[in-house]
């Protein structure tokens, strides 16, 4: 059942085979899963433990979404004996042509979609009467020996003589049979793919999608490049007291919405620019849902857009932008004691806990005066360097390189972050530093 609320999957499944039952003794029962997706593991469900073989998953967006499905298999004692391999609704996509479409379809499933003794799969089509008006009854019009022509379709009305008319939506589904060419299991494997509308020689393109973080979020607004910029909080930033100083594999989610009305998306485009800025936007990525992960970033910093696209290959205007700006984080200590002793020996920036690592920092200027505060008596700049230590590291010596005597000291530290808000780009911290255990005769 294809619908965007109440679709409906009816999943079938055998008991395993040869099934040592001393080993694994009986009742048997099976979990059933469900992820979103052809493949992949989005929005694992478990939707049901029973001794049945069959199960009718509801209240799905099937006009949307495909989904797959796995099941694990369990002795009385609740021993996991063994776990199916995963297979996939049947999806069905269409390019509108001049009055005609052009459908393919697929699915991933561990049988073959490609036999002998099986070898048509049946399309059927609405709006089959020579006005094309009836749009509630479905006919068989026509069939494809797929072992020879493949899971694909050129619909120009050649079946009945009557040519599709470019102001009508037509609507298919396919009928699939497939086989694991295993006597023991039954054959054909019956599966309908979800419905589909699609109108012939479309040329008008889709809303523009709405997109969003999270709706009951506010953005900050800052300024950037080309005008304002809307900022939003990335998740990962809020998971930074996890991961360790240095830490370089974020992930961005993205949320959007598209008008109803626009009932024949195939896709989205996700464009993406690192600064903000216009001209920077380039494509990342498409996606089937109205989301999207962008993932193995080094940093959470840039801006997203949108478009939807038809079925047609119409592309939407793009989305207004959201973006997300870099968390930074940079702390010094006040007292160190470069005694030799192996701890504490330098004046270095925090790396324990985690949460005080220093978090997308680009440069660091770091000067020391003495306790008046007038004379430089060292100075550390990661400019210019290959392989730049932000933590500083300083071991307490001079210019001269001799050891300075106990006592405090002044610093500045200039600190340059790799943020869209020129507001926090740079930070200039100014405190005291307390030498102490300094050993005898250093």
């Amino acid at each position: 059942e294809t619908s965007d609320t109440n679709g409906e999957i009816y999943v079938r499944w055998a008991a395993p085979l040869d099934i040592d039952q001393t080993l694994f003794p009986p009742p048997y029962t099976y979990e059933l899963i469900r992820y979103t997706g052809m493949t992949g593991s989005a929005d694992r469900t478990l939707l049901t433990t029973t001794q049945d073989t069959v199960y009718t998953d509801v209240g799905l967006n099937t006009f949307q979404n495909p989904f797959h499905y796995q099941v694990r298999f369990y002795d009385a004692g609740n021993n996991l004996i063994d776990s199916s391999a995963t297979a996939s609704s049947v999806r069905l996509n269409a390019v509108s042509e001049v009055k005609a479409i052009d459908l393919d379809w697929s699915a991933n499933v561990p049988w073959s979609l490609r036999v002998q003794d099986s070898p048509y799969h049946y399309i059927y089509r609405n709006r089959t009467d020579p006005a094309a008006d009836d749009i509630d009854n479905f006919v068989l019009i026509d069939s494809v020996m797929v072992t020879t022509d493949g899971l694909t379709y050129y619909d120009d009305g050649s079946f009945n003589g009557v040519e599709l008319l470019d102001d009508r939506f037509y609507c298919y589904y396919i009928s699939t049979y497939g086989s694991y060419n295993n006597p023991n299991i039954l054959s054909p494997l019956i599966n309908d793919s979800q419905k589909l509308c699609v109108q012939p020689n479309d040329q008008v393109p889709p809303k523009k999608p709405e997109i969003y973080i999270n709706p009951d979020d506010d953005p900050e607004v800052i300024d950037g490049p080309d005008g304002p910029l809307n900022m939003y909080t990335s998740e990962s930033c809020g998971r930074l007291d996890l991961v360790p100083c240095g830490y370089a594999d974020f992930t961005n989610t993205i949320n959007w919405t598209s008008d109803p009305i626009d009932s024949d998306i195939a896709f989205y485009n996700i464009y993406f620019s690192s600064t903000g800025a216009e001209a920077d936007y380039s494509l990342v990525g498409t996606s089937l849902q109205t989301s999207f992960q962008h993932t193995g970033l080094a940093s959470v910093k840039g801006c997203y857009k949108v478009s939807a696209v038809d079925r047609s290959q119409n592309e939407s205007e793009l989305s207004a932008s959201i973006c997300f700006d870099n968390c930074p984080y940079y702390e010094l200590p006040n007292t160190f004691t470069p005694n030799g002793d192996g701890v504490n020996d330098t004046f270095r920036a925090f790396d324990q806990p985690n949460g005080k690592c220093p978090r997308f920092v680009k440069s660091v200027s770091f000067k020391v005066f003495d306790r008046w505060g007038g004379k430089g008596i060292f100075s550390y700049t990661t400019e210019g360097i290959t392989e730049p230590n932000f933590f500083i590291d300083w071991d307490g010596r001079g210019i001269n390189g001799v050891l300075l005597p106990d006592g405090v000291y002044y610093y500045t530290a200039t600190v340059t972050f790799d943020v869209l808000d020129e507001r926090k780009r740079v930070q200039e911290f100014k405190n005291w530093v307390k030498i102490v255990g300094k050993l005898e005769g250093q």
